[in-house]
């Protein structure tokens, strides 16, 4: 899982199964993650190979929290 960043535009999360042309898939696991997603603010900015980046709305808001799985 993953939680969006306070105080910030972007969340990278580092993970190992992760390559440059993998799809991230992120569900909300959390009230504050679906409203944010629902905000149309939030997307896959950049893959790379160990890690994904998240643009998303910068906000005091916690408890974004975000299920995820990687393809390809």
């Amino acid at each position: 899982s993953v939680t969006l960043a306070t105080g910030s535009a972007t969340t990278t999360v580092s993970t190992p199964n992760c390559a440059a042309g993998s799809t991230p898939i992120l569900t909300p696991a959390t009230a504050n993650a679906a409203t944010e997603l629902g905000s149309g603010t939030m997307y896959v900015s950049v893959v790379a190979n160990g890690s994904f980046t998240i643009a998303h709305a910068n906000s005091a808001t916690t408890g974004r929290t975000f299920f995820y799985a990687i393809l390809g």
